[in-house]
C-alpha cells in the first residue's frame, strides 16, 4: 500500500512533534507498523524495558519492512511480547516469524525448517506452553 502525501506530510508532522521533546523521557510510546521503520532510531535511544507488538500477525512475513524493523527494535530489550488473535493466517512459517521476534534464541532465523520438522503447529504451541 502507498501513501498519498497527506500521510507523508502527517508522519512528517508527527515525527517532528516527536524530537520537540526529550525522547529519552518517554514512559510509553505507541506507534503504528507503518512509520516504525522512520521512528526506529528514536525508538531505540529510548532504550525501552518492554516492547508489547499488538496485532502480531502484522509481523508474519520475515522479509517485509515492519517486520525487519520490529524485529531490529527488539534484539536489545529483555522483555518483548506478542499480541495477536490470529497468529497464523495461512501457513505455519508466520507464526515462526513472530517467534523470531519475541524469542530469537530459541527461534533463530535459520531454523524454520527443523522446527517445522518437529511435528505439527499445535504440538509446537504444546512445547511453547511448556517453556
Amino acid at each position: 500500500m502507498k501513501m498519498g502525501t497527506a500521510q507523508k506530510q502527517n508522519i512528517s508532522v508527527q515525527h517532528r512533534m516527536w524530537n520537540r521533546y526529550d525522547s529519552t523521557k518517554a514512559s510509553i510510546v505507541i506507534i503504528n507498523y507503518d512509520i516504525l521503520g522512520k521512528w526506529l532510531p528514536d525508538l531505540k535511544a529510548i532504550n525501552p524495558e518492554v516492547i508489547i507488538f499488538d496485532e502480531s500477525h502484522m509481523l508474519k512475513n520475515s522479509k517485509a519492512a515492519r517486520t525487519k524493523a520490529a524485529k531490529d527494535l527488539s534484539l536489545e530489550i529483555d522483555h518483548v511480547i506478542a499480541l495477536t488473535d490470529a497468529p497464523i493466517l495461512n501457513k505455519p512459517v508466520e507464526l515462526f516469524a513472530q517467534l523470531n521476534i519475541v524469542n530469537p534464541k530459541a527461534y533463530p532465523t535459520n531454523t524454520f525448517f527443523s522446527y517445522a520438522k518437529k511435528g505439527s503447529v499445535a504440538k509446537n504451541l504444546a512445547i511453547l506452553q511448556n517453556q
